[in-house]
């Protein structure tokens, strides 16, 4: 993408009229030929990406290579003096050079890294919106909040490799987590706490809290220590499951997802589904905490007998807050709020679906994505719970709304029914029939996100207003040459809190070409040859 200079010069600057720096991925130029070969070498590289006029490299190639590039006449001196006046806008909009002398940025101690990187405020803020990425897709018969201390006697056994490592919050391509030197994990991060710690404070004195990892090699979970595991279980009340992915430092078995280490399943690694089947053998309450960056699959928990005993959560990477906030909302403390992005596909879904295939329809159960994804979910986008309960309703509109370039607003209400002040959160999507459009684009995607709201509700019928304003362009679809359409017909809005739908039919579009794109052009491939000025 770095050398496609129709991109991101004919439509990202020219089309869409964004004036903005391009800076490349890391190792993006290099890869240009290095990977890809569509350069012969760095030379190449360099000028292919300065003609698509990418400004920045997370790089070498520049630096090594551009001025050779230039010299060669592979790069012309406007378009070098186009890259540097977008850099200097950029610094000069973000008041870099307001202090002649460059001080001000250092002197000033509001400005200081002492006075704002992790300051309280920010902690707080961090705490707090890990909490709200906490999504509780599963919740039979109220298990879900624990309640520690005062008269709570239960045991826990909190089982699994993810339960007493430090960094497994973290998520990739981290900065360092504790004060001083980075430092890879355990000691870099030792000054977080693990899951085992904050249940054990968190639970009180009269509430034990036994562990056991359950695999013998970390996270990657090759071998299982059943034995240790199911003993741990047995002497329990409710069973904590602490799965999933590690994607951060090498702490405890190395990790298991992320950059450069792809998954080839949408399960859990290794052998860890086992221990979910062996915490639902026990027919105890379980609550399922699944870590990752993206889904996970467990079939199990889906089964009649995870359904009837299993609580389900995805915490997601919460950062350096990310297990207070998990044990936070566990307990009650923070309510459960957050929504999947992702949809929680059945774990033969991988096996089913061709992966050298790029097409988002592709798939033997049913496409990639929510828009796509025709299949049984086990949990599907946007699906989250809460700890009280939500009646969710439209509200009337008078006869058919004619969807137009000017924005209608849309409403629907969500009443508290329960004894629990929660935020509620609305999802909107639109869909449309084939039959029901007139010349539809080839490629007609199930659903489309148009919008999303939240609002905090009082208990015992307090209720939330929530408005959606929508025009034409959020029910429009992009065709094969890139056009973004409002197609003729009739559309269907539905509205999702998590756990319940409402839908209404009741939408026209009349078409209306939003936008185009510029013809492709057809550049000459970049410079085959390692001469500087002998190309294709």
């Amino acid at each position: 993408m770095c050398a496609n200079g129709w991109m991101s010069g004919s439509v990202l600057r020219e089309a869409w009229g964004w004036q903005g720096v391009i800076e490349s991925d890391c190792g993006a130029l290099s890869n240009i030929a290095t990977q890809h070969h569509y350069a012969a070498d760095k030379l190449h590289a360099a000028a292919a990406s300065m003609v698509g006029t990418v400004d920045v490299e997370c790089d070498s190639v520049y630096s090594s290579s551009l001025q050779a590039a230039y010299d060669g006449g592979l790069v012309a001196l406007a378009q070098l003096r186009a890259a540097a006046t977008r850099i200097l806008a950029h610094q000069f909009a973000l008041g870099l050079f307001d202090d002649p002398h460059g001080s001000r940025w250092y002197a000033d101690p509001a400005m200081s890294d002492a006075a704002t990187v992790h300051s309280a405020a920010h902690a707080r803020l961090a705490r707090e919106a890990a909490q709200q990425g906490v999504v509780l897709v599963q919740n039979p018969g109220g298990l879900l909040p624990l309640s520690g201390g005062g008269g709570s006697r239960k045991k826990l056994a909190l089982v699994g490799p993810l339960g007493n490592i430090t960094d497994v919050f973290l998520g990739d391509y981290r900065p360092a987590a504790c004060p001083g030197p980075a430092q890879k994990a355990p000691a870099g991060t030792a000054c977080l706490p693990t899951l085992l710690q904050l249940l054990q404070e968190r639970a009180g004195g009269n509430t034990a809290v036994g562990y056991a990892p359950g695999c013998t090699d970390g996270p990657g979970c090759a071998q299982l220590d059943l034995g240790a595991a199911n003993a741990t279980m047995a002497a329990a009340d409710i069973i904590v499951l602490a799965l999933g992915e590690k994607v951060t430092d090498n702490d405890s078995g190395g990790n298991t997802g992320g950059e450069g280490k792809d998954r080839s399943t949408v399960g859990l690694p290794g052998q860890q589904a086992q221990l979910v089947s062996a915490a639902l053998a026990t027919g105890k309450p379980v609550v399922a905490l699944l870590l990752s960056g993206g889904a996970v699959s467990v079939d199990a928990l889906s089964s009649p007998a995870g359904e009837a005993r299993a609580a389900v959560l995805y915490p997601g990477f919460g950062g350096e807050s990310g297990q207070n906030a998990l044990v936070d909302v566990l307990f009650g403390d923070a309510e459960a709020s957050g929504r999947l992005t992702w949809t929680v596909v059945p774990e033969s879904w991988g096996d089913a679906t061709p992966m050298g295939d790029m097409s988002m329809q592709a798939g033997g159960q049913g496409g990639r994505s929510y828009k796509y994804f025709n299949g049984s979910a086990l949990f599907e986008f946007g699906a989250g719970l809460s700890y009280t309960t939500f009646q969710l309703a439209m509200i009337p509109t008078a006869g058919p709304v004619a969807l137009s370039p000017r924005s209608t607003s849309v409403c629907v209400e969500s009443t508290n029914v329960g004894s629990r002040a929660s935020p509620v959160v609305v999802t909107a999507f639109a869909s449309a029939d084939r039959a029901d459009l007139e010349s539809p684009p080839r490629i007609l995607p199930l659903r489309k996100l148009v919008g999303w709201q939240k609002s905090l509700t009082e208990p015992n019928a307090g209720s939330a207003h929530l408005c959606f304003d929508l025009s034409d362009t959020d029910v429009a679809f992009v065709d094969d040459a890139g056009a973004h359409i409002a197609y003729a017909g009739s559309y269907t809005l539905t509205f999702f809190d998590g756990a319940t739908k409402v839908s209404v039919g009741a939408f026209v579009a009349a078409r209306r070409v939003i936008s185009t794109l510029p013809p492709p052009d057809n550049p000459q491939p970049p410079c085959c040859s390692s001469s500087v000025r002998t190309c294709c």
